[in-house]
Order: C-alpha cells, then sequence, then structure tokens
C-alpha cells in the first residue's frame, strides 16, 4: 500500500487562513496540521484546536514575520529589528542568495525553545512535530532538528522518516485548469511505495491580513479546493493510498 502524509502549515497565520485549514481537515486527507504561536490569530486559532484529539498538531517555527516569543531581545537580537519583530522572509531569502547568514544558531535555538513553550502553554501539551516556516537553510535545520530531538519529535522533513514530495504545488498547475486529480498523475508528485510520501500544503482562504503580509494568497484556496475534491479522494483510493499522520512514522 502507498503512503502519504499531507502537512497542512500555518494555523493562526490569519482567519482565514486558520479558517481554510480547519475546513480542509474535513477531507480525512490531512492529518497534521502546524500552528504559528506568534500570530494575530494564534490564541482564537487555539480554542478551535486544542481539544481535536484525532489531528496531530505541530509547531510550526516561525522567524520571518511577527514578534519574538522570546522576551529576552537580546538572546535573539540577529532575529529581530528594534520592535522585536523578525525581519521578513523576502530579506532573509535575498540574504541567503549572497551566502550571507546573520542568523546565529544559538539565537534561533532560544527562539525556538520560546516558541515550544509557547505552543505548550496554549495547548496543553508539547507539539507532536516541529518544521519552519518560511525560509530555511543549514543553520535554521540544525536548530529545528536538534530542538526537536530535545522535545523528542519528529524534525519535519529533516528526520529521514519522510520522501518529500514537491512542496508548492504550483501556480503553473493551477493555472492550467487541469483537473485536480491530475496533481498526483505528475512526476514529482507521484506517490511512491515503500516509503512515507511526505506532501507540505498551505490550505487557506482570504483575508486582509494574508493580502496585507503574504505573496502566497489564491494558491492556498487552490489547495483548499484540491484537497476538499471528492474526485481527489477517490482517485488516491483507487491507488490503495493509505493517509499517515506524523503519529505514523
Amino acid at each position: 500500500m502507498k503512503k502519504l502524509l499531507i502537512r497542512a502549515d500555518d494555523i493562526g497565520y490569519s482567519e482565514a487562513v486558520t479558517a481554510g485549514i480547519l475546513s480542509a481537515l474535513e477531507s480525512g486527507l490531512v492529518k497534521s496540521a502546524g500552528l504559528m504561536v506568534n500570530m494575530p490569530f494564534t490564541e482564537k486559532s487555539v480554542e478551535l484546536i486544542k481539544d481535536r484529539t484525532d489531528i496531530c498538531f505541530g509547531l510550526h517555527v516561525n522567524l520571518v514575520i511577527g514578534p519574538a516569543c522570546c522576551q529576552d531581545r537580546e538572546a535573539v537580537k540577529d532575529l529581530v529589528d528594534g520592535q522585536g519583530r523578525f525581519i521578513a522572509s523576502r530579506i532573509r531569502r535575498e540574504e541567503f542568495a549572497r551566502g550571507l547568514d546573520s542568523m546565529s544558531y544559538a539565537q534561533v535555538c532560544r527562539e525556538i525553545e520560546a516558541q515550544a513553550e509557547r505552543y505548550e502553554a496554549l495547548i496543553g501539551r508539547r507539539p507532536e512535530y516541529m518544521d519552519l516556516h518560511g525560509v530555511e537553510n543549514d543553520t535554521l535545520i540544525q536548530a529545528v532538528r536538534d530542538m526537536a530531538e530535545r522535545c523528542g519529535v519528529p524534525a519535519t522533513p529533516y528526520s529521514g522518516q519522510t520522501v518529500l514530495l514537491e512542496e508548492m504545488l504550483h501556480h503553473d498547475f493551477y493555472e492550467s485548469g487541469e483537473a485536480f486529480e491530475a496533481f498526483f498523475s505528475k512526476p514529482c508528485c507521484r506517490i511512491q511505495e515503500g516509503v512515507n510520501n511526505l506532501l507540505i500544503m498551505h490550505p487557506g482562504f482570504v483575508d486582509y491580513d494574508l493580502i496585507q503580509s503574504s505573496s502566497l494568497t489564491m494558491d492556498r484556496v487552490y489547495e483548499h479546493a484540491l484537497l476538499c475534491d471528492p474526485k481527489v479522494k477517490e482517485c488516491l483510493k483507487r491507488q490503495q493510498v493509505e493517509f499517515l499522520s506524523f503519529r505514523d512514522l
């Protein structure tokens, strides 16, 4: 049997994004979803998810938008601006492209620790996995691996337990007008036998807060529609796909 783990990112980003993720969870395809603990809609989103034991919720480590969770500004000084807010992902990507890395391992670990503590305070239990939001490089990947190991949970997709399918499905596919079930016939998204296939998605709806702060907008709507399309579920059932969460690894 083929095995597929779909991870939905960005709970808490905004009201509409959160609503779209929660709607996608009802499809039965998505069994793992990541919470951002420092966003304006975080606390309201927690009220919607904290009693759901059917879904595996993780910490979606965020180092590129909103305020830092670490209250010791000096301890994360290279991660934030003068107001204690993270440097935008666009700027970080430009730095990485130039070979620059001003995000120190120790500071990243301290902030991940603070976010994990806030997650536990909000949800009442530890995250079941950790991953990164927006940007990644060797420093960030090593930090999230080490902090996840300290918490005894997987760092995804960095733990080696899964094979990553093409991550962002792609504007080009959505714009093509092809039926959603055709997505899983594409070479980059073909589900392999004998491994745990991981597909990272960002289902959601669009609101003003999202438009003001993210370039990933309408593709979230497409991804929500794909995950909720009965024909997609039927297609995957015909392929005898088993849907996993990180609890199953």
